[in-house]
């Protein structure tokens, strides 16, 4: 039987190639689009699902105004002392810089030698909560020596090649002579921190501040194993009581953490990635709406692909209703009717699986490239693909035959052979409202993917409120650098090229530190963010002090006890007259209690995401890390050279990195552009499905008119005529899918924007592009048709079969 079932669902679908043809390719676009999305999906909705007992680490966060990741190093081998429910713990770090920068390393093997940020510090407990796979050395002793370090495979590979790595000595800075212990295997990529070495805490203990390693620093990232019984709320309502005996940070906080108003949160560490934005978190997170987004589009455009099918078989029902009538004649039953269609259904979808399987394997490393991910999960896994593959085929199938099927097989054989099977009102109906679903889908697409991408112009092209442009930036990588500033300065203003020179601590676009401002006329504590700049840093930026003036050399209190803050942090501190004022600032190394001297018009240092916050600028050489060079508008190829020339006079341990402080800000934007260009992707292909439906479906219209369009031309209708009738009635579903889709889609969008502080305006012309562009794709999709029977000799169409 079943054999029997497949040869009548060849011979049909070979008898209609042209039908059969537009159902493949839409339903291999739709098939495609949803796998190459689920590869995305798996791969956000997975992050950290790599360790053992991933459902039960935790990571200690501490809430309040402003939310931080990290914590006290004792904190996490207390816990594990004092509550049964944690059943081990440990603390690890990125080596930081200045102002939570990420210091250079230059790590050399014999002449091999490269430079390095990606250093992290870690206790011995690091692998009993992270279940990394050591593919050289063992787990258990690997941190016993003080001088150990750790490194994946591709660190391993890089200085010592493929050969046994262990015991071999790696020097740092040209000072620090670290044995390799240890070689993990390569990171996956859907964890929230990654690190190319490991280092001891024990050897940090040795050379770092021993403060960093009390309960006075909150500076490490702490994690917890928690027992599988254990209630997370009920552990985190213990914690303020218990640890106020350990900490020192004054009665308010206590009394807050008492109150409520700052608490200890036990992240699930799954959980990180699409749900945790806060202060120092180790990587970029996810966008858990993204997730949405993305998955409920590719889901609309495999139902545009269905509907496709759906339209066309029963369109094309006239063509094999006399076969129905015969079958059921002979005493075939409607249940053998309905899996003879649902057959046909499948064995077109399966055919479509196997063309989009093809496709995701010539497409993946382009998609990969595209999003920024890994997918080689698919590799490793190909088999359980082709699972899901084959159970996504059948599925579709099962769903886009179904309404032809038991639609098909209802009409009793008299009713056929009479010709009152058609129910031609409501079957129409039932066609134009899908056809309509379509096109409402693809407008709302392209109105989104316009959206999305003026959103981004508009950022790209705001004033931020200094010159972003033709500023170069380079990294100050160690003190030997930090102290010669000056004279890099002064070398480097020498060249025609280069206008102005400045260094900071920080980069618009970059991380900053924030921490308490206050004004003493008032108990007010604002969480500001700080940059150390030198005396020259306004005028390189283009800065516009707007109240008081700029930092001088020649007043040496200016870099001790002097400060310049923009307007909000004015504003929001209540100083009506901020030139003068005393003002308290807390930061990682203390109070500092100095003069506002300066008021800066707001500028846009961090993304158009948030508004802007408060600020505070000081000069504290001491935590520079970067360089500014302002080139001159006509800078070259041959200004770029000079300058690392130059540079390389002062610092020949290092290699030579710069890059462009505007392409620095716009990094911000990343998760938004691969977004857009995502929904973009999405949104053609949704119109190609919809215009492939719609060329079908006028193939057919045509064809059951054209004894009508005969019997016309020879009452005198014109081709010109005939084809606008056709247009039309083509072109008003289209118009009737603008009507429903241009609403819905100012709301998506006007939610969507409501992510960024600083938006584009839903503008007219956006809505009408996307009609232009679907009605244009409409018209040429039912052209050929309509233009070929308006043109057909009266006779011809009256022949017509």
């Amino acid at each position: 039987m079943f054999i029997s079932f497949l040869r009548i669902a060849l011979r049909n679908a070979l008898r209609q190639k042209t039908y059969t043809l537009i159902n493949v390719l839409g339903l291999t676009v739709g098939i495609l689009a949803s796998i190459l999305i689920s590869f995305w999906v798996l791969d956000e909705i997975s992050y950290d699902s790599y360790f053992d007992n991933a459902d039960r680490i935790h990571r200690i966060d501490l809430y309040s105004q402003t939310p931080q990741t990290r914590t006290p190093y004792p904190m996490a081998q207390a816990l594990v002392r004092d509550f049964p429910e944690i059943e081990m713990a440990t603390s690890f770090s990125p080596i930081f810089g200045p102002n939570m920068s990420r210091p250079t390393f230059a790590v050399e093997y014999e002449e091999i030698r490269f430079d390095e940020k990606n250093i992290f510090g870690a206790d011995t407990n690091f692998f009993d909560v992270f279940s990394f796979e050591f593919i050289m050395g063992d787990p258990i002793t690997a941190f016993l020596a003080p001088h150990a370090i750790i490194l994946t495979r591709e660190m391993s590979e890089k200085y010592f090649g493929k050969s046994n790595s262990i015991g071999k000595m790696l020097t740092i800075n040209d000072e620090m002579d670290f044995m390799v212990t240890g070689v993990l295997e390569n990171l996956p990529s859907n964890l929230h921190f990654h690190f190319d070495f490991l280092i001891s805490y024990a050897f940090l203990k040795q050379v770092s501040f021993s403060e960093w390693f009390t309960w006075a620093d909150p500076g490490h990232y702490n994690y917890v194993v928690t027992t599988p019984e254990a209630s997370i709320q009920a552990l985190r309502a213990k914690l303020p009581e218990w640890i106020i005996p350990f900490i020192d940070y004054g009665e308010e906080f206590e009394q807050a953490l008492m109150d409520g108003d700052i608490w200890f949160q036990l992240t699930p560490i799954r959980d990180i990635h699409l749900k945790s934005h806060i202060r120092w978190e180790l990587e970029s997170n996810g966008n858990l709406s993204y997730v949405y987004i993305l998955l409920v589009t590719s889901l609309l455009v495999l139902i545009v692909a269905c509907i496709n099918y759906m339209n066309l078989a029963t369109a094309r029902f006239s063509r094999r209703a006399a076969e129905v009538a015969v079958r059921k004649t002979a005493g075939t039953s409607r249940s053998m009717l309905i899996r003879q269609f649902l057959l046909e259904s499948l064995f077109q979808t399966f055919i479509a699986a196997i063309l989009a399987g093809l496709l995701v394997e010539l497409l993946i490393d382009s998609f990969s490239n595209l999003t920024g991910k890994d997918y080689s999960f698919y590799y490793s896994e190909i088999g359980l693909f082709i699972v899901a593959l084959l159970l996504l085929a059948a599925l579709v199938g099962l769903i886009a035959g179904s309404y032809p099927a038991f639609y098909l097989s209802s009409f009793s054989p008299m009713s056929i052979l009479r010709g009152k099977y058609t129910s031609r009102a409501s079957i129409a109906t039932v066609r134009i409202v899908l056809v309509i679903f379509q096109f409402t889908v693809s407008i709302f697409l392209i109105i989104g993917t316009i959206t999305i991408f003026s959103q981004l112009k508009f950022m790209n092209n705001k004033d931020l409120g200094f010159d972003v442009e033709n500023i170069m930036v380079i990294p100050v990588k160690d003190d030997m650098i930090r102290s010669q500033i000056e004279q890099i300065k002064e070398s480097l203003l020498q060249y025609p090229g280069v206008e102005n020179v400045s260094a900071v601590s920080n980069i618009p676009g970059g991380r900053f530190n924030n921490n308490g401002l206050s004004f003493q006329e008032n108990s007010e504590t604002v969480q500001t963010s700080e940059v150390s700049i030198d005396y020259d840093c306004i005028e390189t930026l283009g800065l516009n002090i707007i109240e008081g003036r700029k930092f001088s050399r020649e007043l040496s209190l200016d870099s001790t006890s002097r400060f310049i803050i923009n307007e909000t942090a004015a504003r929001e501190l209540g100083m009506t007259s901020p030139i003068g004022k005393m003002v308290d600032w807390y930061d990682d190394d203390g109070l500092y209690r100095g003069e506002v001297i300066g008021i800066v018009e707001d500028y846009h240092f961090k993304s158009l995401h948030e508004n802007i916050a408060p600020l505070i600028l000081m000069v504290k050489p001491q935590d520079y890390s970067y360089l500014l060079v302002r080139l001159s508008p006509d800078w070259n190829s041959r200004t770029i050279t000079e300058i690392k020339k130059e540079w390389k006079k002062f610092d020949d341990l290092f290699t030579f990195e710069y890059s462009f402080l505007a392409d620095e800000f716009d990094k911000q934007y990343g998760n938004e552009e691969k977004m857009g260009t995502i929904y973009w992707i999405l949104a053609i292909l949704a119109v190609i499905i919809a215009s492939l439906g719609l060329f079908g479906l006028s193939t057919f219209t045509v064809e059951q008119k054209t004894h009508e369009i005969g019997i016309r031309k020879v009452y005198g209708a014109t081709a010109s005529g005939i084809l606008s009738q056709l247009l039309i009635e083509f072109s008003k579903w289209v118009l009737i899918s603008v009507i429903i889709a241009c609403p819905l889609a100012y709301l998506g969008m006007s939610y969507w924007l409501r992510d960024f502080s600083y938006q584009t305006n839903l503008s007219w012309w956006i809505f009408l592009a996307a009609i232009i562009i679907t009605e244009g794709i409409a018209v040429l999709a039912v052209s050929y048709q309509s233009i070929r029977a308006s043109t057909l000799k009266p006779v011809d169409s009256l022949r017509y079969e």
